[in-house]
C-alpha cells in the first residue's frame, strides 16, 4: 500500500469505527480499537512523516511543521483507548470524552489548521461524534499530503485524481497572483506563502501568510470557505464573490461561506481570490497601493474590476492631502527664497493626486 493510500486507510477505519460504537461499547470493539490503534501508530505514522518528509522536498516548504502532529496523533490513540474502555466498564453508550482528550483533538485541529487552513473538528459531544472529527483530520490531512505533481508556479495536483476544472482555476488564480505581486499589491511575506493544491473535486488556496488564511472550494458539494479573522476584508471578499463570480456569501468575523459554485463560475472565483493577499495592508494604507499607480489602475480596468478600495477611504486620503497643501501653502510664506521653487513644485504635485482622487469620487458617486 502506498504512503498515500495508508493515509486514506487510516481516514476510512476511524470514520467506519466512529459509526459502530454509536451502540453500546463491547468486548468486540475494543479489540478493533486495538488493530486501529496498532495501524495508527505504526503503518500510519510511518507513512505520515514519509509524505511529510517528500513533501517538504516537492517545495511545500511549512510542511516540515507538520511533524509535531505525529506524537499527538498516538497520544489520542492512546486516550482513545482508555475512554473507550472507562465506557465499556460503565456499561455506557455515546460517552462524552475527557476534557483532557479534547484538548488533544483541538491541538491535532490547531496544527492541521495553520498548515491547510482547514479546520476539522465537527463535535466533541458523545466519543461517536469525537472519533468521528479525528477522522475529519486525518482526512484533511491525507489530501494535504497527497502525491502532488507541480503545475505553473504555485500549483500542485494530485497527478492520479484531480478535477480539470479546478486544475484551470488554480492556474488562473496563479497567473492572476503574478501578476498583482509585479504591480506592487502584495507584501512579500505574504506573496513567499501562496500556494494551490488540487486534489479530486477540492481545491486548496493558501492566499497569505497568517496562520490559516486560506481558502476551500469543494466543487463537488458547490461550496467555498474562505477563512480570515478580518471583518472589514470579510465583507469585501463577500461583495466580491457575489459581484464577480456570482456567488451567494455569507460573511462573519472568522470569514466567508459561499454557495453556488459549479464549473462555469469556479475559474472567476479563483481569479476573485488573488486579491484576497495583502488586502488587510491595501485597506488600510489605500494610498501606498494605489494612488499614482497608473499600471495598477489600468490593469483593473481593462479587467472590468472597480478600484477596491470603498469611498469613504478615498475621502480620508483627500481629507489628509488638503491638510498637506495647506501645511507646505503656509510653509511657502515664511520660507526662504531657495526652499521655495522646491516647496511650490511639491504643492502642484499633491494638487495633481488630489484632483485624481476627486475624479474617483465622483465616479464612485456617479455608480451608485
Amino acid at each position: 500500500m502506498s504512503e498515500t493510500n495508508t493515509l486514506y486507510e487510516a481516514e476510512r477505519l476511524t470514520r467506519e469505527f466512529a459509526t459502530n460504537i454509536e451502540g453500546v461499547i463491547n468486548d468486540r470493539l475494543l479489540d478493533e480499537w486495538d488493530k486501529i490503534s496498532d495501524f495508527l501508530t505504526d503503518e500510519y505514522l510511518r507513512a505520515l512523516e514519509k509524505r511529510i518528509s517528500e513533501a517538504s522536498m516537492e517545495g511545500l516548504g511549512r510542511v516540515s511543521k507538520l511533524h509535531r502532529i505525529e506524537s499527538e496523533i498516538a497520544s489520542i490513540t492512546t486516550k482513545i483507548s482508555k475512554e473507550l474502555i472507562k465506557c465499556y466498564e460503565k456499561n455506557g453508550s455515546s460517552c462524552r470524552p475527557e476534557s483532557e482528550s479534547i484538548e488533544f483533538l483541538q491541538r491535532i485541529e490547531d496544527i492541521v489548521r495553520e498548515n491547510t487552513g482547514r479546520g476539522c473538528i465537527h463535535g466533541t459531544s458523545s466519543l461517536p461524534v469525537f472519533v468521528t472529527s479525528l477522522s475529519s483530520c486525518i482526512h484533511v490531512l491525507a489530501d494535504y499530503l497527497a502525491e502532488m505533481k507541480k503545475v505553473g508556479k504555485k500549483c500542485l495536483i494530485n497527478g492520479k485524481l484531480f478535477n480539470e476544472k479546478l486544475k484551470l482555476a488554480c492556474e488562473a488564480w496563479d497567473n492572476l497572483t503574478e501578476k498583482l505581486n509585479d504591480l506592487g499589491l502584495y507584501a512579500g511575506e505574504d506573496y513567499n506563502n501562496l500556494e494551490g493544491r488540487v486534489v479530486d473535486d477540492e481545491l486548496i488556496l493558501r492566499v497569505g501568510s497568517a496562520p490559516g488564511h486560506a481558502t476551500h472550494i469543494d466543487l463537488r458539494k458547490g461550496t467555498l470557505e474562505y477563512y480570515d479573522n478580518d471583518v472589514d476584508v470579510n465583507e469585501a471578499m463577500k461583495d466580491y464573490l457575489e459581484k464577480y463570480a456570482g456567488l451567494s456569501c455569507n460573511s462573519h468575523e472568522s470569514g466567508v461561506d459561499c454557495e453556488g459554485v459549479n464549473e462555469d463560475n469556479v475559474v472567476k472565483a479563483a481569479k476573485v481570490l488573488s486579491f484576497a493577499t495583502s488586502k488587510d495592508l491595501r485597506f488600510r494604507n489605500p494610498e501606498q497601493y494605489y494612488l499614482g499607480n497608473t499600471e495598477l489602475l489600468d490593469f483593473l480596468e481593462k479587467q472590468g474590476i472597480e478600484i477596491p478600495i470603498p469611498k469613504e477611504q478615498i475621502q480620508e486620503v483627500r481629507k489628509a492631502l488638503k491638510e498637506y497643501i495647506d501645511a507646505v501653502e503656509e510653509a511657502l510664506k515664511y520660507a526662504p527664497t531657495k526652499f521655495k521653487p522646491k516647496l511650490e513644485e511639491l504643492a502642484k504635485d499633491i494638487e495633481d493626486v488630489l484632483a485624481e482622487v476627486n475624479k474617483k469620487i465622483k465616479e464612485l458617486e456617479s455608480s451608485k
